[in-house]
């Protein structure tokens, strides 16, 4: 296990940067006349969260970031990456100085080579990769580099130690909009357009399925991989051919089947 104290205070950054992306939550509504006010607390008390003071002279000033994308920031899910980075760089977390390159539109054997190139280069703390098959990635180096965080999303299960895993419980949303599909279609007939049948795609199009049969037992759901993460003229013909075969509602896992 890693016990380094640098590694640790480079988690927390890296949890930071998860939480900006899940979202923030919204305001908190004030206390009603009855309900006890806490009071205020001691003006140069340490909040619960502030590191001691030799916490702090061991946490480091700088932080340098990798992200290996998948597509570009024309896709929702990488711009909301991106917006959510920018955030935490300018918060400045702990006081630390972030800096970070990027390199897009690589996947399989692309995208090993650029991470290794940036584990190689010795600059970066973490490495992230936006795509959720990452971690096939991570297995072949992340032994090699125990000092470099390989940060990643995507149902699969972390690997520990340096691999810090992001799980997105978007399959809880997308039950929800299959309910609504199911009690919507006028023609009993609603599609899924993903991008490889793997985890990545399935949790969720399992769980569209799974809410459309259970407000409508008799819908049926056409299901298309277009067999790539970015490629939005190939999710606009599936949306097109699913809407021919009578598709009143689609889900698209895919960026590029709006409009269609």
């Amino acid at each position: 296990m890693i016990r380094n104290k640098y590694f640790s205070i480079l988690i927390v950054c890296f949890l930071l940067v998860s939480v900006v992306l899940s979202g923030c939550g919204g305001a908190q509504d004030a206390p009603s006349a009855d309900e006890p006010v806490a009071d205020e607390p001691v003006a140069d008390a340490p909040s619960a969260d502030e590191p001691s003071e030799d916490e702090a002279k061991e946490m480091p000033t700088k932080l340098n970031i990798a992200v290996v994308r998948y597509g570009t920031l024309e896709e929702p899910w990488e711009r909301t990456f991106q917006e959510a980075l920018d955030r935490v760089v300018a918060e400045k977390p702990y006081g630390l100085e972030i800096s970070y390159d990027q390199t897009e539109s690589v996947v399989g054997e692309d995208a090993i080579r650029v991470m290794l190139e940036y584990a190689e280069s010795g600059r970066y703390q973490i490495i992230w990769s936006t795509e959720g098959a990452g971690v096939d990635y991570i297995q072949t180096m992340n032994k090699e580099f125990p000092e470099i965080i390989f940060a990643h999303p995507g149902p699969e299960q972390g690997l520990g130690d340096n691999d810090a895993w992001v799980q997105n419980l978007v399959y809880e949303a997308a039950y929800l909009q299959g309910y609504m599909a199911g009690m919507m279609t006028e023609t009993n007939i609603i599609g899924f357009i993903g991008s490889f049948p793997g985890a990545e795609a399935n949790t969720e199009g399992n769980a569209y399925i799974a809410g459309a049969t259970e407000a409508n037992p008799d819908v049926k759901v056409k299901v298309t991989f277009i067999n790539s993460w970015w490629d939005p003229a190939l999710a606009k013909e599936a949306a097109i051919a699913q809407i021919a075969a009578d598709c009143d509602l689609i889900f698209p896992k895919v960026y590029g089947a709006f409009g269609s």
